[in-house]
């Protein structure tokens, strides 16, 4: 008998999510030497969003999906185990995974925004250009039980430009990640990957509502300021301000006015 056909499970969310997913089913229609058996999408992707559908994308490909609420309740990992995966793709989740980690035999992978150890956590992206970082990237990792601490299987840089903003360079790590996706999902596939362990000592952790007050104080240096306001250029989201008191706020950004005068 041949050796088994890969099974895949697939997790995940946003527009890289979709590419991703895209090119897998491509990869599947064209060379067939794994399926995916089901696609995990979060429970309001169905909403309107300013990104993609990643629970869209699966019905019009005829995929299994599943859109839980808790990606950790027993009845969810109940029914995953029961797909008999061999192996996971994670691109973008929100919650975090316990008892949904075992559910494919070989591991979950997840592509993170950041070149782990450093960044771990939330808003990679906002805190590596607020840091005045010149260089960032994008990594690919197994999931285990901490926080984006599992052992690596790809790893890549990005630059940042001098007045990049956050939406920039969330563009450019979605470019890189979705490259660096096929190539360790094609190593996945082909039994050739090789994780290497992180180093905990160099790790950099941010907690996801570290960021929700972005008032800016302005006897900050110049140039922090400018990072700090520059990182948090990616509508729609909430802008940095600075507080006049009596309710009122002055909002800031470093984008060109014809070019916000269009968003």
């Amino acid at each position: 008998m041949g050796e088994r056909m890969k099974r895949v499970l697939f997790i995940g969310s946003h527009g890289t999510g979709v590419r991703c997913l895209e090119w897998m089913v491509e990869r599947q229609r064209s060379v067939g030497d794994f399926e995916i058996v089901g696609v995990v999408a979060t429970p309001n992707d169905d909403e309107s969003h300013w990104w993609p559908s990643v629970s869209r994308a699966a019905r019009e490909h005829g995929l299994p999906l599943w859109m839980p609420a808790r990606i950790n309740s027993r009845e969810f990992v109940d029914e995953m185990l029961g797909l008999d995966a061999d192996i996971g793709f994670c691109v973008f989740h929100p919650q975090i995974f316990k008892r949904v980690l075992h559910v494919a035999r070989e591991g979950i992978i997840n592509l993170h925004f950041a070149p782990l150890p450093r960044y771990r956590g939330c808003l990679p992206i906002v805190h590596s250009i607020k840091d005045g970082n010149t260089v960032h990237g994008v990594t690919m990792h197994f999931i285990d039980e901490g926080i984006d601490s599992g052992p690596i299987v790809g790893q890549v840089t990005v630059p940042i430009g001098p007045t990049d903003t956050g939406l920039d360079l969330y563009r450019r790590c979605e470019d890189a990640g979705v490259a660096l996706f096929r190539e360790v999902f094609e190593k996945a596939i082909q039994g050739r990957l090789e994780p290497r362990d992180q180093d905990g000592s160099r790790a950099i952790y941010h907690f996801r509502n570290e960021l929700d007050e972005r008032r800016v104080d302005m006897a900050w240096d110049p140039d922090a300021l400018f990072n700090y306001v520059r990182a948090f250029d990616f509508p729609p989201y909430p802008r940095p301000y600075i507080d006049c008191g009596r309710g009122r706020r002055i909002y800031l950004t470093t984008i060109p006015n014809e070019m916000e005068a269009k968003r």
